[in-house]
Parts: structure tokens; C-alpha cells; sequence
């Protein structure tokens, strides 16, 4: 078995990023670590020494709601206003030719932008991609999109709608101004009015898109925005905002700071809009910062470790044989906290074709969720020969006599 402390981390592994300084820091409530797998003082035994570890962190949950931990309603505001037919400076597409956000004087002497690597297409491959970081049904989602009206794309609770609404705010054509207000207030009741499914405790959140700043109603666009986002902060409601292009330190931006902390949730300018397609997923919907794991014993770090936005998280080590101490840390904004667990490994190969086929069976499971990560060919290489091994002595038992 390689050394996992080799392989390459996932892009959702966890860690602080240079992005994470700049989000404004807001209180949290206690930091909390629960641990799925595995048990303490378990025992393994079998012929593959990866183990995968799974749990939860955050600082976001009610006392009486810990058993649903990790679950939330999301609406996500997506900015389809004129401003956002500029290029997002990120090749949205994957076809090669990154678009430029320069819109002055410099853009005469580029060539023209692809509307699929606009503003707008980088938004919604965003929250595409958030998306898919949030199992449903645990976790469910609304649409608006924001100009100069709010428009509800999508209710909480319908996949199939959210689905065909985000295709169709992919297509639109950027139009309009910013009525920023109006489009909390419209996410405001899409949560509010959310099908009860029996889940108690869910969190509500509301991530704002937006390239620019309000601007209606005209004369006090700004106000009535921070007034909208009192009023989700009075419902429980946390909104996480993304200035896209816009300067870190823009006293414009107040409405979008004032919003992420008066609700608790969190802030980010980011001078290259395109730079949201790596953000979002990494978005920590919890309020924990970082997670890491590591097998104390051999000293080798959990690779293809993912930390999910709403505070899930899992990633293999490799066990030594005998006695394995794991260490599983969690870091939130002023605190940390440290579960530890033993697992005692031995390395066995089956023997009999029951055994086999069993081990084969969590083999193909293994080697799935292995190619699932993005795990290294070296691995998954490993991996298969492992099982093409069982699957040989499986066929030779079945011929003899």
C-alpha cells in the first residue's frame, strides 16, 4: 500500500485560503465535532488498510436538532442585471479562451468576449457546483434572480424545477438594474413558506450573487437593502454575500457587508468575478474553518480529505498493522476541537470463497469511491490489482473438482 500523504488533496479539501482572510469575521456559537466513522477501538481486518473517516463539524445548529446536523434550505440570489453580460475573466465553458473583465478603454484592443464566459454563466456554474457539494434530499433549494425585479425561479423542495430554472437563467439576456431589497426579501419568504418535510431544526441560508451594489429604489437602494437583510437576521436567516469584481475595500459595497453581518453569515469581494467558480463550493456554511485528520501512529495526513459546506466531511488513511491512534481536529473561528480514535488493523488475505467474494465486493466499493475523488492512478492501479487478484483465485476456486 502507497503512502497516502503522497497523493494530491482534492480542491474541497479543507484549509484556510487567501480568500478566507478577507471574509469578515462574525460571532459563532460553540464549535461542535461529531465523528461517524469509525468507532473507537474498533477492529479491521482484511487485505486493504485504507480506512475511510467521516463525521461533521460546525458551529451552526439548535440544541434540539443534532441528530439533523448538516441539513439546510438554501435560496440563492443570482444577479441577471445588465452589468453581468461583462466577461468573468474565467473560462466558464472549458473551451480554452478565458474571457477579460476589462470594459474600458483596454477592451478595444482585445478581442470580444464569449457570452458563455460572462458574469452571469460563471454565477450559475457556481451555484451549479455548490449544488452538487449538497446531498438532496438532506439538503434543499430555492432560486431568485435579481435585476430590476425579484423574480422567484425556483421553490424550496422541487429538484426538477430548480433544475430546468437554472437552465433557463443560464440563457437569459443580462438586463436591467438592482433591486437588491427585494430579492432578500423575496428569498426571505421562499424560506419561510418551505414545505415542512418533517426534518426539525433545518438552518436557512440565502447566498447573494451580485456584481454591483443596489441601486432601487432610486435614493435609498442602499438602506432598504440593510433593512431587508435586518429582517432575515429577525427570521433566523443567514446571508452569505459575493461582491464579484468588485475592489475589497469598496465603501460602496456597504449594503453587502452589512447584510453578511447582521445575519451572521459572511462576506467576500472578489476582484476577478470568475474566481466564484472555485469560491462557492468552498463556501463553510458551519463556521468551521479547517478540518484535519491524521494517523498519529505513522504520522500520515488523510488524503483526498473533503471538507462539504455544510459541515460534512470524510477522507481515507492508510493503517499501520496493530494498534492505530487517530486524531480527527476541527478549527472554527476562536476555537478548536479534537477527537481521538483507536483502530487496531490486521492484514489478512481471505481464504475461503465466502471470504473472497466479500472482500472482492468491498474492493469495486472502494475502488468506485477512489475514482469518484479523483484519486491517482498509482492508487487506483493498486486498488485494481487487488481485486483482479481475488476475482483470479475466485475463478480457479470455482473450477476445481
Amino acid at each position: 500500500m502507497i503512502a497516502l500523504c503522497a497523493l494530491a488533496q482534492l480542491v474541497l479539501r479543507a484549509g484556510p485560503t487567501a480568500a478566507d482572510d478577507e471574509l469578515l469575521r462574525t460571532p459563532t456559537e460553540p464549535l461542535r465535532l461529531d465523528l461517524a466513522a469509525p468507532d473507537d477501538q474498533s477492529r479491521r481486518k482484511g487485505p486493504s488498510a485504507l480506512l475511510e473517516v467521516r463525521g461533521w463539524a460546525g458551529a451552526h445548529f439548535t440544541e434540539s436538532a443534532r441528530a439533523f446536523q448538516g441539513r439546510f434550505d438554501l435560496v440563492a440570489i443570482i444577479d441577471t442585471s445588465k452589468s453581468t453580460r461583462h466577461g468573468s475573466g474565467a473560462d466558464v465553458n472549458g473551451d480554452g479562451r478565458g474571457s477579460h473583465t476589462s470594459s474600458g478603454l483596454l477592451s478595444l484592443f482585445r478581442r470580444p468576449n464569449d457570452p458563455a464566459d460572462s458574469i452571469l454563466r460563471a454565477e450559475v456554474a457556481a451555484v451549479r457546483k455548490l449544488r452538487e457539494t449538497l446531498p438532496a434530499p438532506a439538503n434543499r433549494f430555492g432560486l431568485v434572480s435579481l435585476r430590476e425585479t425579484a423574480q422567484v425561479a425556483s421553490h424550496i423542495g422541487k429538484p426538477l424545477q430548480w433544475k430546468g430554472a437554472l437552465h433557463f437563467i443560464d440563457r437569459a439576456e443580462p438586463r436591467g438594474r438592482t433591486h437588491m431589497a427585494a430579492a432578500i426579501r423575496q428569498a426571505n419568504q421562499l424560506l419561510v413558506e418551505a414545505p415542512d418535510d418533517g426534518t426539525p431544526g433545518r438552518q436557512r441560508v440565502i447566498v447573494l450573487l451580485t456584481d454591483g451594489y443596489p441601486t432601487l429604489p432610486v435614493g435609498y437602494a442602499t438602506r432598504d437593502a440593510i433593512a431587508a437583510a435586518r429582517e432575515s437576521a429577525e427570521l433566523g436567516i443567514r446571508i452569505f454575500t459575493f461582491a464579484l469584481g468588485l475592489p475589497k475595500n469598496d465603501s460602496e459595497s456597504r449594503a453587502l457587508r452589512e447584510a453578511a453581518r447582521l445575519t451572521r453569515g459572511r462576506y467576500l469581494a472578489l476582484d476577478r468575478p470568475g474566481n466564484i467558480l472555485f469560491e462557492l463550493p468552498r463556501l463553510r456554511l458551519t463556521g468551521v474553518r479547517e478540518v484535519q485528520i491524521l494517523n498519529v501512529t505513522s504520522g500520515e495526513p488523510a488524503s483526498m480529505l473533503r471538507v462539504f459546506p455544510n459541515g460534512n466531511f470524510d477522507g481515507f488513511v492508510t493503517l499501520r498493522e496493530g494498534r492505530n491512534l487517530l486524531r480527527i481536529t476541527a478549527r472554527g473561528e476562536d476555537e478548536t476541537l479534537e477527537i481521538e480514535r483507536v483502530v487496531h488493523y490486521e492484514h489478512s488475505w481471505p481464504h475461503d470463497r465466502n471470504a473472497r467474494w466479500k472482500a472482492k465486493r468491498y474492493m469495486d466499493d472502494l475502488r468506485i469511491k477512489l475514482i469518484e475523488r479523483q484519486a491517482t492512478a498509482q492508487l487506483v492501479r493498486e486498488m485494481q490489482k487487488t481485486r483482479e487478484r481475488l476475482a483470479r483465485e475466485l475463478d480457479v476456486r470455482l473450477d476445481e473438482p
